[in-house]
């Protein structure tokens, strides 16, 4: 992937105007994207959407082995402990824009409270 396009990077958060012009290109750019990440659990721009704490990925039981089409080794990781259903309502869950984020893309990986979700 060549490009990376981050909306609170890309929008001047507090500039009406910038705003105005960016999001109208959103539909485009959600439908063209490869992958959009969602940072559900985030309440606003500024917020991260990784654990903060270390022990936060410490609980991590299950790591499983993939290879990419590339032929390039990586991982993922299970944690048998999470309650995933019903999932719990995320920040971006009331957002208007993220409807958009939703419907428009053609991949997702959404990073929530309690687990991370990709879909196609």
């Amino acid at each position: 992937m060549e490009w990376l396009w981050a909306d609170s990077f890309c929008i001047v958060q507090d500039d009406e105007d910038d705003k105005s012009k960016e999001l109208a290109k959103m539909p485009r750019i959600y439908n063209m994207a490869v992958v959009t990440i969602a940072a559900a659990r985030a309440s606003g721009a500024k917020d991260g959407f990784l654990p903060r704490a270390p022990g936060d990925w410490a609980k991590t039981v299950h790591q499983i082995p993939f290879i990419t089409s590339s032929r390039q080794t990586g991982s993922v990781y299970l944690d048998p402990d999470v309650d995933v259903s019903p999932a719990p309502r995320e920040p971006t869950d009331s957002r208007a824009w993220t409807l958009q984020e939703t419907y428009l893309s053609k991949r997702i990986v959404r990073y929530g409270s309690n687990a991370t979700k990709f879909t196609c």
